[in-house]
């Protein structure tokens, strides 16, 4: 567990930072040292109390990716090897050191701006931003534009990418990966990178960065494709009592399983909240038909809706994902999201709320609990989408699964997804145990029913896990093999710490 360290021990300067300091110099203050108020405002502002816990070195603050590019060298010349390195977004992630390292030095990218619309329906996005941001700024243009991006306005753009991302959008865009047409990262070397689809040169890197996480340099900006937002964007956070939940968690197999919808999404949530003598239904659902519910009827005529709230609503996509972000637990709580997948199917949806239960009551003595199950679909066109989004000078036959390991042919999959909140530090390792051994549980359900899938989606999952070795052998070899020829001294997998890496 880490632990948080002693004032003077944070305000005495490693030996190395001497050299590091005195060789950025020349190019302005970047990098910043506990006791200075650009350290602190690095060191916090986290998504969960475990995250801000872990105590920095220093930080590094580029502005640019000539700065990245910079400060990567220089930390290359005079950081030992058993100093850490992490790279800090917007610091979503839940777990402790997956964005800052401890008594190492963490890179925050968050300087990394701007917002620009290209030519040819592209927008450039510096990784430092939020998706609520990017919204935004495209509903402001004329006409307005969207982007298939993240479904909660606080999560950052390049975490959520390298994770592969789902979005409102993804079953005609596929991950929010599969939107992106360039990358800009700085390799170990620190050499700037432009890795896009089109070109053969350097498409192999474009293709490894959807979902395959920290594994090959640091991203300071994408260029991904947007769209007209469209013109009916409908959406409602419906509230159900627990009678409906087994009506409800039919209209999630029946939207992710049709291919003929608009484009729809849901999330079905069910909570526990400590003291509460009843548990919450809650669906988020969005579509974009224009008259009809689109594939939502089965939601919106569920009987225990609670009246009054619930109706479909036109809004624009960033006031729905500004109101989802705050349906998160607040900043700064002691937080786990985990998660499993399995082959979409009815009954064993209601099999997975019955072992949560059980779950429920396992945790209930825990102080503060907030105790969510999530489940969400991936539907066949969704993956079918992703699958063909390969770069157009890839040799035939073209790949048959997409940048994650996934087919058309699993089609429709689950996400189940567990989110759990809670007080004092002191309950940290049983309600990690308590949630490890529910999903061990149910996975081992789903093989017994011949639903089980391996794949585990990135933006959910926890350090532990081999996250990308479940994209399958043939996916882990072809990363391999990208990693050895843009990071060859595998930097990235061994010294920088956080994300998932392909050398496990």
């Amino acid at each position: 567990m880490f632990k948080r360290a002693k004032p003077a021990q944070l305000l005495r300067k490693p030996s190395w930072a001497q050299p590091l300091l005195e060789d950025l110099a020349t190019n302005g203050t970047l990098i910043y040292f506990p006791g200075s108020a650009e350290f602190a405002d690095s060191e916090t502002n986290y998504y969960t109390a475990q995250a801000n816990e872990v105590q920095s070195a220093a930080v590094a603050r580029p502005h640019s990716a000539q700065e990245v590019a910079t400060v990567l060298k220089a930390l290359r010349r005079h950081l030992p090897d058993s100093v850490p390195i992490a790279i800090r977004g917007a610091g979503h992630a839940t777990f402790a050191g997956a964005a800052k390292a401890e008594n190492g030095v963490t890179v925050d990218t968050r300087g990394l701006r701007g917002i620009d619309i290209l030519p040819g329906g592209v927008v450039r996005i510096g990784a430092g931003h939020e998706w609520l941001d990017v919204y935004t700024a495209l509903e402001a243009h004329e006409p307005p534009l969207t982007v298939a991006g993240g479904r909660a306005g606080r999560v950052g753009v390049a975490g959520f990418l390298l994770g592969g991302g789902i979005s409102y959008f993804s079953s005609q865009y596929g991950f929010g990966a599969d939107s992106v047409r360039t990358w800009e990262v700085v390799l170990a070397n620190g050499d700037i990178i432009r890795a896009s689809r089109e070109d053969p040169e350097t498409a192999d890197l474009w293709d490894a960065l959807r979902g395959g996480s920290t594994n090959f340099g640091i991203v300071t900006a994408v260029e991904m494709a947007c769209f007209p937002h469209p013109a009916h964007f409908r959406c409602s956070n419906l509230f159900y009592l627990y009678p409906a939940r087994q009506a409800t968690l039919q209209a999630l197999v029946d939207q992710g399983s049709r291919p003929d919808l608009a484009v729809t999404h849901a999330i079905w949530a069910i909570t526990h909240v400590a003291g509460m003598p009843f548990k919450v239904i809650n669906v988020m659902a969005s579509t974009t038909d224009p008259a009809n519910c689109g594939g939502l009827d089965g939601f919106l005529n569920a009987p225990g809706r609670v009246p009054l709230v619930g109706a479909l609503k036109e809004r624009k996509h960033s006031h729905f994902a500004k109101q989802v972000g705050n349906l998160s637990p607040k900043d700064g709580s002691r937080t786990i999201n985990r998660s499993i997948s399995f082959k979409l199917n009815s009954q064993f949806l209601n099999t997975a709320v019955d072992m949560w239960y059980g779950f429920v009551e396992s945790t209930r003595h825990v102080s503060g609990i907030l105790n969510t199950l999530v489940f969400l679909a991936l539907p066949t066109s969704m993956l079918q989408v992703s699958r063909d989004t390969s770069a157009p000078s890839f040799p035939d036959p073209k790949p048959t699964k997409n940048s994650q390991g996934l087919c058309p042919e699993d089609g429709p999959l689950a996400i189940m997804e567990i989110c759990l909140t809670w007080r004092n530090a002191d309950d940290d390792a049983f309600m990690i145990e308590k949630g490890t051994q529910f999903l061990r549980e149910v996975k081992l359900a789903a093989k017994e029913m011949g639903l089980e899938h391996c794949y585990i989606f990135p933006n959910y999952a926890w350090p532990q896990e081999h996250v990308i070795q479940s994209y399958g052998a043939d996916r882990l070899a072809v990363l391999r093999r990208v990693a050895s020829r843009w990071d060859p001294d595998g930097f990235f997998q061994y010294r920088v710490i956080g994300g998932y890496k392909i050398n496990v």
